[in-house]
């Protein structure tokens, strides 16, 4: 069912990432990263890119460009390991997963010979996360595992439960729902005691996708609302409008229909509150999505025609495309033909847009990695001429010492040799 699936896509869209922002915001970090030295630069690009990743991506991302610039100049492989590091969640947002992984390896390998084994945990994560996206279920697991047991060698209890959720969907898919729910409540247990209304809302939003797939809507409902209610308290408008969205749609499989109209408009209001023309426009996709349902067509098409728009303007193709798509359906329906062909020639011009413009994208993508690997391997090219040039030029120093010990110690030899001549 279509509205099933946008609950999926409202619980699922971000994995639980690794980082510990210690109550400071944006603002906060951002000022201690202008200002700091690199190794403050280091700290705050460690909390500033997953803070700053759920506004936009792109702008978390030049954080790490500038720690990997810095890095490449003072030949710190620290700050070349934590910009690898952001540089392959970033790389998996884009979807450029093998590439990602690559990322993730050249991270992992310093972060293990400075003996961090948190952030080796975390590494593990990522790596786990881009193995989930490429639908690789049986190597996710494995690394979320990884990550788990090297972070509970390292006795760092909110390191170890990163990863709990992300496992929590992988049992999920497998059906194996005892050990989902074992996960996710460990998880709720730690972060109810630290107050982090963040982590619980998505794991009481998880909990409810895990009831919803076992049709025990009630339950789910109850989940679903108690993540609503932390949501709230946070304050963070896109999170409550991801909640009110989700329990809309348990409420529609329940039967709701009048509440789940309810709380997708409160979901709309939030969205305009918010207004991010991304989720806005999915907004109105959302409710165009249930009065197609309810074949009240007037009201689809007019929702459909807001997500169009707003889409439009904001240059969004994937929306524009999908609302394309949903209106030659809504038209079809009312029997307008023109229309409905109309639409699906847009659909299929913006189609081939979103290839063409997807392509490019991942080619700079892949390019701008293809450098950054390019310039740390020439930083590490220099530093071991630099190596070995400090080594000839001490074993040439040390010869030259030992020359003149050899000399002294001969012409020594031969001053006794030619007194004890002259003695006897």
């Amino acid at each position: 069912m279509r509205l099933f699936l946008q609950f999926i896509f409202a619980c699922t869209s971000c994995f639980i990432g690794a980082y510990f922002s210690m109550g400071q915001s944006i603002e906060e970090w951002d000022v201690r990263f202008r200002e700091g030295n690199l190794d403050e630069k280091i700290e705050a690009l460690y909390h500033l890119y997953f803070l700053q990743e759920e506004a936009d991506v792109d702008d978390a991302f030049s954080y790490a460009q500038h720690v990997h610039e810095l890095g490449i100049q003072e030949g710190r492989e620290d700050a070349l390991a934590m910009a690898n590091y952001c540089h392959g969640h970033y790389l998996s947002s884009k979807m450029l997963l093998e590439e990602s992984l690559l990322r993730f390896e050249a991270a992992f390998s310093t972060f293990y010979a400075l003996q961090n084994d948190t952030l080796c945990s975390e590494v593990y994560n990522g790596i786990g996360n881009a193995y989930f996206l490429k639908g690789d279920y049986s190597s996710a697991e494995e690394y979320y595992l990884r990550s788990i047991d090297l972070a509970r060698t390292s006795d760092a209890e909110r390191f170890q439960l990163i990863a709990y959720p992300n496992l929590a969907r992988i049992y999920r898919i497998q059906n194996n729902y005892v050990e989902a729910e074992v996960l996710l409540q460990e998880y709720i247990n730690f972060y109810e005691e630290t107050g982090k209304l963040t982590k619980l809302g998505n794991a009481y939003g998880i909990l409810g996708q895990l009831y919803l797939d076992q049709e025990k809507v009630e339950t789910a409902m109850e989940y679903l609302q108690k993540g609503l209610e932390f949501q709230l308290a946070l304050g963070s408008l896109r999170a409550t409008a991801n909640g009110y969205t989700n329990l809309a749609i348990a409420n529609f499989l329940k039967g709701d229909v009048a509440q789940a109209e309810r709380d997708f408009r409160t979901a709309l209001k939030y969205r305009l509150q918010e207004g991010n023309p991304f989720f806005l426009a999915e907004a109105y996709f959302n409710m165009g999505d249930f009065y197609i349902e309810q074949e009240e067509l007037d009201s689809t098409i007019h929702y459909y025609l807001m997500s169009l728009s707003i889409a439009e303007q904001s240059t969004n193709l994937i929306g524009s495309s999908d609302a394309c798509k949903r209106l030659a359906e809504a038209y079809e329906r009312v029997g307008n033909i023109s229309k409905q062909l109309e639409y699906l020639k847009k659909y299929i011009a913006l189609q081939e847009e979103q290839t063409l413009q997807t392509t490019s994208k991942q080619l700079n993508l892949l390019r701008e990695s293809f450098e950054w690997s390019k310039l740390e391997q020439e930083q590490r090219n220099r530093s071991r001429e630099q190596e070995m040039q400090a080594d000839l030029t001490y074993f040439e120093h040390a010869w030259v010492r030992w020359r003149w010990i050899m000399v002294a110690i001969v012409s020594a030899l031969g001053i006794i040799f030619i007194v004890k001549r002259r003695t006897t």
